[in-house]
This record gives C-alpha cells, sequence and structure tokens, in this order.
C-alpha cells in the first residue's frame, strides 16, 4: 500500500456506506486502479458479510436495571462540595499559623524571613553533606555484605556436596549417638555445679 491508499479505516468506512458521494467516487476509482486495496477491500467486505450473518443476541429483560443496581451511587453534588468545603478553612489556618509562628521567631530573634530562609539553607546543605557519606559508606557496606554472603553460601554449598560424599547411615548414627553423650554430659555437668553452689 502506498501513501495515496485509503487504509482499512477508510476502506471499512466505505463498505459500510459512511462516506460522502465525493469520497465513494474517489475511493471507488482507487480500487479500480490498485490491486492490492481492491484485494483488502475484498477481505474486509468478507469479514463485514461474516459479521452481519451473525445471530442477534438477546439481552435479558432488566439486565440494565440489574447492572445499574450494582454499580456504587455517585455521592450527590451537594455531598462533594460539603466534603471540601472545609479545604479553604484548612489551607487558611495553616497559613496563618505559619505567619504567626513566623512573627514569633521574629519578636524572639530579632531575624527576618529573609535570615530564616538563609539559615534553613544552610542546614538543609549541612544535612545533606553529612548525610551523603554516611549513605555512601552504607551502600559500600551492604554491598560488601551481599557479596560475602553470596561467598558463603557458595562456599556452604560446596561444603555440603562434600560432605554428601562422607556421610553414610553409620556416620550419621554416630555423629547422633556422640551429640547425645556429650548433651548427657553436659546436663549432668551443669547439675554438679549448681548442687555443689547450693551446699556451700
Amino acid at each position: 500500500m502506498s501513501a495515496r491508499c485509503p487504509g482499512r479505516e477508510r476502506l471499512d468506512l466505505y463498505l459500510e456506506g459512511e462516506l460522502g458521494r465525493a469520497e465513494r467516487r474517489r475511493i471507488g476509482a482507487h480500487l479500480a486502479r490498485c490491486p492490492e486495496c481492491r484485494d483488502l477491500a475484498g477481505e474486509r467486505r468478507a469479514l463485514l458479510g461474516a459479521f452481519s450473518t451473525l445471530p442477534a443476541v438477546e439481552v435479558p429483560a432488566g439486565f440494565a436495571n440489574r447492572v445499574m443496581a450494582r454499580l456504587p451511587a455517585e455521592a450527590p453534588l451537594a455531598a462533594r462540595r460539603r466534603r471540601f468545603r472545609g479545604l479553604p478553612a484548612f489551607l487558611a489556618s495553616g497559613a496563618t499559623a505559619f505567619l504567626a509562628s513566623l512573627l514569633v521567631y521574629y519578636l524572639a530573634t530579632g531575624r527576618g524571613l529573609f535570615e530564616i530562609v538563609l539559615s534553613l539553607g544552610r542546614s538543609a546543605v549541612d544535612v545533606f553533606s553529612l548525610a551523603v557519606p554516611v549513605l555512601a559508606r552504607a551502600a559500600s557496606l551492604l554491598r560488601v555484605a551481599v557479596d560475602l554472603g553470596g561467598e558463603l553460601a557458595s562456599a556452604l554449598g560446596r561444603g555440603l556436596h562434600i560432605l554428601s560424599g562422607f556421610l553414610t547411615p553409620a556416620t550419621l548414627a554416630f555423629l547422633a549417638g556422640t551429640s547425645a553423650l556429650l548433651g548427657l554430659f553436659t546436663l549432668f555437668g551443669i547439675r554438679r555445679i549448681l548442687s555443689l553452689g547450693e551446699k556451700s
């Protein structure tokens, strides 16, 4: 299709009879000259014909009312206005409180608005200059911790793989028995130490 071809949308409107007389004549003349558009128009005509042969869908009685009943009720305009009625008062009270605090600060320190803004800017720069190196170090430490954790997990996986070759049922039974004996000796040792403490 060239730039002069009407395109699918205009062809659909042409086939449905939605265009004016002059444009219909122009597209008809183009279809007589352009085999590609003529083939496309044939395909679109077949598609439109297939759609027109589909059976009509019957909507059950009261369908629209049931759908509308399930939709949430929109707040009436008066309720929406009441909801935002307090917003200007809230903004005005906030601005008044801010100006009052500036006045109190000015009366207490003798510093004007420009000096306050300047000191706030300096404070922000100080906080920023302190926070950036700390955040950079924290990011560096986090990266090292992640790398170290990955290496440890990899080493643990390799160690378990190596140990799995040596762990037979007899070895596991020996390790379980030894652990149980060590636990008993530890328990009896703690009881012995506690009993000696009670006698003295």
